[in-house]
Formats: structure tokens, sequence, C-alpha cells
């Protein structure tokens, strides 16, 4: 029992860190802003993540796994791989007017990251390719099914589709929701 009470603190420590993370980078986020945000002593912090690094290292993690799960779980819940892929990327300019603002999470990091620390940007990165993978996943099934050529190059789809879930984010600030689903539409239409 105490370890499960253990990881439920440990999760909502995570999302505290995440959202502060999110809102203002890596390099801007201070020791302080972390520990207020956690509701932490500076000796629990140490104690439990080592470093601010350690700790952005576990945020990326614990983004990167609720993530991967929110795709999967969505694409699932559809009759077939394909009408999922549709609806996720459809309904992301649903998103709040400060979800739409802040940016993917991922994005945002691998784009900070890649002239500070390259072993924190590779983390993000990977996490990037473990989505690539799991829309491969999906796209090999939707091809088993028939639902797309079967000569289609499922991995350069995949990366097409991370590569549109990422500029999605950035062009969701520029452009109202109209012109973006006509966009996304148009993007889409690698998978008839």
């Amino acid at each position: 029992m105490a370890g499960r009470h253990r990881q439920f603190e440990e999760a909502d420590v995570l999302e505290k860190a995440m959202q502060v993370f999110w809102k203002k980078g890596y390099e801007a986020t201070s020791t302080e802003d972390l520990l207020a945000a956690m509701e932490l002593n500076k000796g629990s912090l140490y104690n439990t993540f080592n470093s601010k690094k350690e700790l952005f290292v576990r945020v990326v993690d614990f983004f990167g796994d609720f993530v991967l799960q929110y795709i999967d779980k969505v694409i699932r819940s559809h009759e077939n791989p394909i009408g999922g892929i549709k609806y996720l990327f459809k309904n992301i300019c649903k998103d709040t007017q400060e979800d739409r603002d802040r940016g993917c999470f991922l994005g945002n990091a691998v784009s900070e990251l890649s002239n500070i620390d390259a072993d924190l940007e590779q983390r993000a990165v990977a996490r990037l390719r473990l989505m690539e993978d799991l829309f491969a996943k999906h796209l090999e099934q939707a091809r088993i099914d028939g639902l797309i050529k079967a000569d289609s190059d499922i991995q350069l789809i995949a990366l097409h589709l991370v590569n549109l879930w990422n500029g999605l984010y950035v062009t969701l600030k520029m452009y109202d929701l109209k012109e973006l689903q006509k966009m996304i539409d148009m993007n889409l239409k690698v998978l008839d």
C-alpha cells in the first residue's frame, strides 16, 4: 500500500512540474518555480529527483506515457484505425485556447533543447519516435484490414502524422480553426 500511495503522490508532483516546464520552458524554469508548484521543500525535491534535469526527464517520460496512452485509446475507440487517426487530428483544433497557446510539450522540448542539452533533447525525441511507432502499428493494422493501399509506406505515413501533430501545435497559434480544419483534411488525405 505504501508504494501505491507514493506513486500517486509522485504522479501529482510530476503533473505540477510538467505544468511549470510547459509554461516557462526548461531553461526559464527555476528551482524555486518548481518547489512552489510542486509544494515540496528543496530536500524532498533533491532526495526524490536529484536534480532539475532528472526531474525534467521524469516529466518527459510521464507526459510521453500519457500522450501515447491517449492516442492509442482514441484510435482503438473507433471502428477502424483510420477513422480513429482522423478523429484524433480533427479534434486537436477543439483543444482549449490555453492548450493551443502552449503547443505540444514534447515538440516544445525538442525545439528548446536542441542547442542546450543534447541528452534532454534526445529524451523528448525518443518519445516522439514512440508516437511514430504507435501510429505505424495502427497503420499496419489498417493495411491488413484493407483500409489503405497494400504498397503504402507505413513508416513514412507515421512520420508524416508525427510531423502533422507537431506542426498543428504551431499553426494553431497562427490561424483560425476553420482554416486549420481544411489544412488537416488535406494532410489526412494520405490515409485515403
